[in-house]
This record gives structure tokens, C-alpha cells and sequence, in this order.
């Protein structure tokens, strides 16, 4: 297993630490950058089971400085539950943060994670300035795979799918179907997929962006274009 091991699920004190300093660098860098981010995502377990509450990390309070919505996921070692959450820079409803439960175990983390009764899949939905509709889903890795493209591809516009996986094949297949979809209904949508893995992995590793351009040309002869970890 990818995950036995190597502290991911089960991180000891000095990797808690690191990985809570590294976090919070990443965090302060893109708060010195000249202009405004929207949305800040972690792929799959990069964070630990304590981080939200952490007070040196401090995740509600950057998020309201930067005004973003920042996106990560946990394991939950006593509940044995891979947890993404939705940290708002503001209130919703009462609430900042929202919490999903990954509802289908891959086979890299089968033997940690006990499955949900309940499949969940977090939705946003805002105006831009020119008061379209823009709406964003999230999932957690495999679960993409098991939802109904049916579903998503009529008022879904950003798709992203936080991930911790060496294989991607089965990932792109499924958003090239949901473009596809989204176009044959004059729609349009965009897949991110945010993967722990990249670097000298293959190319199927790697995290990347998949949509289409607006030109016609570009809508009849889609493209899947991918960017390199930074």
C-alpha cells in the first residue's frame, strides 16, 4: 500500500510538526502574492487529523484574510474515515466549516477506511460579477468514480477531485465524458484533479487541469491540457 507506513495516516510527532510548517508556508506564500485566489486546494490526506483546530495553523483565520475557500482532507484515526473539509472565508448558514466523508474506499486505503451509508458530495454555488451562476463540486478521490455523470454535468461548472493515487487513467476518462456531456447541453465545465503524487512519476500522476477552449474550434476539437506540479 502506498499509505502503510509512511506516516500519512498515522503521523508521529516530529511528522505532525514538519507537515503543519510546510502547510502554513504554503498558506503565507500565497498570501504574498499580488493578487486574490478564490479557492486554495490540498490533495487527499495532506492534512492531519487536529490541523483545523490547531491555533498555530490557523486555517479559519488565513482563510479570511485571504478571502478563499480553502479545501483539504484528513484521516480521522478513531471514527477511521478519510474527512474533506470546506473551510468558507465567512458564514454560510452559521457555519465556516463543512466536512464530507470519502464514501467508497480505494484499495490503498481499504484497510483503514470503513465505508459511509451516505454518498455526499459538496456543492458550491456563487455569482460573478456579470451575475452568472457558477457552481463547484468536489470529491475525494475514487468517489468521482462512482457517481452518476447524469448528475453533475448540467450545473457544474469547476469539478475538482482532491486525490492520493499513482493511477489517473480511469479519472480522466470519466471528466473527458462529463465535457462532453456538458457540451452536448451548451454547458461547459472544467476538471482539476489536486494529486499527492507528481514530480518524476508518470504522466498519469500527475496533478492537472482538463477542459476545453471557448472558441468553436476549440468545442469541436476539445483539448485536455495538463500543468506540472510548481
Amino acid at each position: 500500500s502506498i499509505l502503510k507506513g509512511n506516516n500519512i495516516l498515522s503521523p508521529n510527532t516530529d511528522h505532525y510538526q514538519k507537515r503543519k510548517i510546510r502547510i502554513k508556508n504554503i498558506l503565507n506564500n500565497l498570501m504574498e502574492l499580488e493578487r486574490s485566489i478564490d479557492v486554495v486546494v490540498f490533495p487527499e490526506y495532506s492534512f492531519f487529523d487536529g490541523f483545523l483546530e490547531d491555533k498555530e495553523l490557523e486555517i479559519e483565520k488565513i482563510s479570511t484574510k485571504m478571502n478563499s475557500i480553502i479545501i483539504g482532507n484528513y484521516y480521522d484515526q478513531q471514527e477511521r474515515k478519510s474527512v474533506t473539509f470546506i473551510v468558507l472565508p465567512k458564514e454560510i448558514n452559521g457555519k465556516r466549516i463543512y466536512k464530507f466523508y470519502k464514501f467508497t474506499p480505494s484499495k490503498y486505503d481499504q484497510d483503514y477506511l470503513v465505508k459511509n451509508e451516505k454518498f455526499e458530495i459538496p456543492r458550491l454555488f456563487w455569482k460573478t460579477e456579470d451575475g452568472e451562476t457558477v457552481g463547484m463540486v468536489v470529491f475525494t478521490c475514487i468517489d468521482f468514480l462512482s457517481c452518476d455523470v447524469s448528475q453533475l454535468s448540467y450545473n457544474n461548472n469547476i469539478i475538482i477531485v482532491i486525490m492520493h493515487s499513482k493511477e489517473l487513467s480511469d479519472f480522466t476518462e470519466r471528466i473527458k465524458a462529463m465535457i462532453r456531456r456538458s457540451l452536448e447541453n451548451n454547458k461547459g465545465c472544467v476538471g482539476v484533479f489536486v494529486n499527492a503524487f507528481g514530480g518524476d512519476l508518470a504522466a498519469a500522476g500527475r496533478t492537472g487541469f482538463y477542459g476545453i477552449g471557448q472558441s468553436r474550434e476549440d468545442v469541436e476539437n476539445w483539448r485536455i491540457r495538463e500543468l506540472k506540479d510548481s
